[in-house]
Parts: C-alpha cells; sequence; structure tokens
C-alpha cells in the first residue's frame, strides 16, 4: 500500500475511514494511477491522504491539473463472505456506496448470475450502478457469470485477484471505469464473456491490465493500462480486444501481446516505456496497429512463431524484429 496525498478543494466531511473515488484526472505523466477507489487514511486541511494498492515496486511520477474527488459516506463492509449477489433477480438502483470486503478467498464484491462454476443452473441476474460506486478488497471486486452488470464510472481496486470478470456469456459494461491495484488482472474475459471498457482505466495491477481469453471480447478503445507489472494488454486463445486509441506505458514486459490465436486491434495505439516489448506477437496471434507509436521499449515491435502485425502508418522512428515486410523469428511478419 502506498499512502498518496491528495489536494482537494475541499475536506470538510471527508472523514479517516471514508472511502473516497478519485476519477477523471488530468495532468502529466501517470496520473492515471491516482484513480480508484480507496480508503482514507488521514485528512489535514484540504489534503487528504489515501491508501493507494498500486502494485508496482514503486509509485509512478505524475503532476496533476484536475480530476474529481468524492466522498463515499455509505460503506457496506462484509467480512468472511461475498458482498451483493443477484443471481436471477435485477438489483438498482446501486449508487453513493462503497462496498468492502476483508480479502476472504472466493468472494465477490458485486455479482451477476451465477457465482461459482458447479452451480448447476445458469444465473441470469442483473445489477445496475451508478457512477459513485466503489468495489474494494474481495477475491473478485465485479463478476458477470451468465448475468450482466450495468458498471459505467465503477471503481474496482485492491482486490486480491480480479476488478471486473465476465465469463460464460457474462456481459459487463464498464465504460470510464476503474480497476487499478488488483492482485492479478484488472479486467478479464474468457468463455464468451463480454466487457464494454471503452475510456476505461488499468493501472498497477499485479499481472495485466486488460485480458481476453477463449473467445471472451473486450471493448477497450481509449483504454489506459499503465503500471501493471507485466502487461497493459493481452489477447490469446481466441480472445480479442479493440483497443484503438489506448496507451499502455511502461509495464514490466509488454504493451500489447497477441498471443496463440489472439487478435487486438490497436490503431493509433501508443505503448511505450514497456520492459521488454511495445507490440509483440506469438503463435499466430495478430495486432493491427495502423499509425501506432512505440518507442522506448527492448524492442518496439515484434513478431514470432507465425505471429503477424500490421504497422501501416507507423509513427517516429521505432525498432522492428523481424525487419518490416521480411518473414522472420519462425514464420513471422511486420507488414505497413
Amino acid at each position: 500500500n502506498w499512502s498518496v496525498p491528495l489536494q482537494v478543494e475541499s475536506a470538510s466531511g471527508i472523514a479517516v475511514g471514508d472511502y473516497v473515488i478519485v476519477k477523471d484526472t488530468s495532468g502529466t505523466d501517470d496520473h492515471y494511477a491516482l484513480r480508484g477507489v480507496w480508503e482514507v487514511m488521514g485528512v489535514s486541511g484540504n489534503t487528504v491522504t489515501v491508501k493507494n494498492t498500486h502494485r508496482g515496486s514503486s509509485f509512478p511520477s505524475f503532476t496533476v491539473s484536475g480530476g474529481t474527488v468524492v466522498a463515499l459516506k455509505t460503506i457496506l463492509k462484509f467480512n468472511g463472505c461475498s458482498g451483493i449477489v443477484a443471481y436471477d433477480s435485477c438489483l438498482g438502483y446501486l449508487n453513493n456506496v462503497a462496498i468492502v470486503g476483508n480479502l476472504t478467498s472466493d468472494t465477490r464484491g458485486i455479482a451477476a448470475g451465477k457465482i461459482s462454476e458447479g452451480q448447476a443452473e445458469e444465473g441470469v441476474g442483473a445489477v445496475v450502478c451508478g457512477d459513485n460506486v466503489g468495489v474494494s478488497s474481495f477475491h473478485i471486486g465485479l463478476l458477470a457469470m451468465g448475468g450482466t452488470i450495468h458498471a459505467s464510472g465503477v471503481a474496482s481496486c485492491g482486490n486480491s485477484n480480479w476488478g471486473f470478470r465476465a465469463v460464460y456469456t457474462g456481459s459487463i459494461y464498464a465504460e470510464s471505469s476503474t480497476a487499478n491495484g488488483n492482485g492479478t488482472v484488472g479486467f478479464q474475459v474468457f468463455h464468451g464473456g463480454n466487457i464494454r471498457a471503452s475510456n476505461a482505466t488499468a493501472n498497477g495491477n499485479g499481472d495485466t491490465g486488460f485480458l481476453a481469453l477463449y473467445s471472451g471480447s473486450i471493448n477497450a478503445n481509449n483504454a489506459v493500462a499503465n503500471g501493471n507489472v507485466f502487461y497493459g494488454f493481452i489477447a490469446q486463445t481466441s480472445g480479442s480486444i479493440l483497443a484503438s486509441y489506448a496507451v499502455a506505458n511502461n509495464n514490466g514486459y509488454a504493451g500489447f501481446l497477441a498471443g496463440p490465436s489472439g487478435s487486438i486491434y490497436a490503431n493509433y495505439a501508443t505503448a511505450n516505456g514497456n520492459g521488454s516489448y511495445g507490440f509483440w506477437t506469438r503463435y499466430a496471434g495478430d495486432i493491427y496497429a495502423t499509425n501506432s507509436t512505440a518507442s522506448g521499449n527492448s524492442t518496439d515491435y515484434k513478431a514470432e512463431k507465425m505471429g503477424y502485425i500490421l504497422a501501416s502508418g507507423y509513427q517516429g522512428s521505432p525498432t522492428f524484429s523481424p525487419a518490416l515486410n521480411t518473414e522472420g523469428n519462425y514464420n513471422a511478419i511486420i507488414t505497413t
């Protein structure tokens, strides 16, 4: 946990033990790391210090020129159990509330449909959230397993595994939502799950920002995945991600990875300063990265083992492996 001070216009009414949602930040460097739902640890004047669960070895540098801080005075705490579960019914309208667990394994903050694969019948539940809902400290923050969750603007942070997870045809509408500082993945789909996460943020998670597996799909256009321990965006085993105009900077290993039969549409996307690769494909993965920007990675564009990258209109002077329009690295190619 990092103690992060926030300068606010007025701290009146904010107290230690409250939770605040930080959203719509603007500024330079990785100000996105401030976004999320965080517990208040101290208040002094108009400085509010929060406990930010960014998983990197150091907190990123940033400057902030604007943003919104919303204090959540209603806090529902769940010890040793899941929070809100709608198995075959609908809950709405949930807003202006923090839903907080105590990091117990196999718990969910908000779930729609089944909450375990062992349940015999499919659940078709639905939960509707407003844009001032925070979920923290569960095993999974939000889970749609056959059900549907409307969670645009929701913050799911500090969970031990996933922030948002949609599986077995479950759907989550999470435009402009935040999944920062979770133990493994910010947004994950598999087995036909779908998440709409345009303009979303997934920073400082313990593994990956956005992950699509086994025919799952994520719409992450204009999304940001910075400072995750390993990857920004991954699509593999027939998973797909729409990531046009997305940003994946300063992740520990790669910004964008399309693995076995995965596809990423990353036109006009940016991948700077990642530990190894900006855009990386392998095992018949495809990345469509027209008009993209990559710099400061060990290799900016890398294709291997039948991987393919379309990099027409690339910006700057990036590095390529294999060389442009030349087959190499075991039948892989990057074309313009």
